[in-house]
């Protein structure tokens, strides 16, 4: 195999990894796992929930900042197995009929 640099464009492998950013900002923060950003978003107006948004998956329902950032690296390595996983066998990522009716279903993997 040959050698694999980073580019230019692979800025968030230099990134801090595990830090969140706009700590101050109760609805939305950011964070780097494997060079890619997670969001932590806020969801709803009185009873706030937080979701955690990475790769274009999501991991929905928490019911505080702390708990879900505390979710955050388990999830992000789940994610980085399945795409792992995915581009091992070159098939489609497959998803239980369960998780696509119910998002708050625990993560798979």
């Amino acid at each position: 195999m040959r050698p694999i640099t980073i580019t230019k464009y692979a800025q968030g492998l230099r990134a801090p990894q595990g830090v969140w950013t706009d700590a101050d900002d109760p609805n939305f923060q950011r964070c780097v796992f494997g060079g890619q950003e997670m969001l932590l978003v806020s969801v709803g107006d009185a009873d706030l929930t937080y979701d955690l948004v990475f790769m274009s998956f999501k991991m929905a329902g928490f019911h505080s900042l702390e708990v879900a950032k505390e979710s955050a690296q388990a999830f992000a390595l789940k994610v980085l197995k399945l795409v792992t996983e995915s581009a091992a066998t070159l098939e489609p990522i497959q998803f239980s009929v369960e998780r696509a009716l119910d998002p708050s279903a625990p993560f798979p993997g």
